[in-house]
């Protein structure tokens, strides 16, 4: 395993790092917007 690698050693689970972090920075971001009572997703 690289640098650059994820592995979740509870789950099993291997990702890219950033992949994987981005996806916990967008799963953060719209657990904070529910709890604001909004959806977390508008059309622009």
């Amino acid at each position: 395993m690289t640098q650059r690698q994820f592995e979740c050693m509870a789950r099993g689970h291997a990702d890219r790092a950033d992949l994987n972090a981005a996806a916990n920075i967008l799963a953060s971001g719209i657990g904070h917007l529910h709890s604001e009572g909004r959806s977390g997703y508008q059309p622009l």
